[in-house]
């Protein structure tokens, strides 16, 4: 991890927001950065930051991602929102894109050979998720996942929050 980054990794959850924008949150927020206002989807929100490539209080923002999301995040689009293989294929390139231009890594599986434990997180969905967030280096995990975001520890690495409390901490500075 470097000052001058601020690593993100997007549970799956916050990445089908992003790319349901239209359905996503019912509280719509508009934040000002530094050339540009991003109206619309907490999670939208973040991830336009990302592509932007605006830097966000000195820093740039990198998201990272693990081939297991993608693919979860292909099949709960396909299976509870019915959407067919070209959709599936752009917004699968869309993210692939955001996360290499933002200079971040997508982790294998295999790349995750350790499991990281935090008290409170039973689940190993989610123990593997936060596993994936600590291999890629992530300061941040983003999700909306109750159990994930009870487990959280402001101690330790990477600290699990909502996108709307990413964006009101980091964009707007209140918390």
């Amino acid at each position: 991890m470097r000052d001058d980054r601020l690593e993100l990794y997007a549970d799956v959850n916050v990445l089908m927001n992003a790319l349901l924008a239209w359905h996503g949150d019912e509280a719509p927020i508009a934040v000002a950065a530094q050339t540009t206002e991003y109206t619309g989807d907490p999670s939208s929100v973040m991830l336009s930051l990302i592509g932007s490539g605006e830097l966000v209080n000195g820093r740039r923002l990198v998201l990272h991602s693990s081939r297991r999301v993608l693919l979860l995040t292909r099949a709960k689009l396909r299976e509870h929102y019915g959407w067919a293989d070209e959709p599936l294929n752009e917004a699968t390139l869309f993210l692939i894109g955001l996360v290499r231009d933002s200079d971040g890594i997508v982790c294998r599986d295999d790349d995750v050979v350790t499991t990281v434990q935090l008290p409170g997180l039973t689940d190993q969905e989610d123990v593997h998720r936060f596993s994936e967030a600590a291999r890629c280096g992530a300061n941040l995990l983003l999700t909306n996942d109750d159990d994930l975001l009870s487990a959280a520890d402001p101690s330790v690495q990477p600290f699990i929050i909502t996108p709307r409390s990413f964006v009101q901490r980091y964009l707007t500075g209140s918390a």
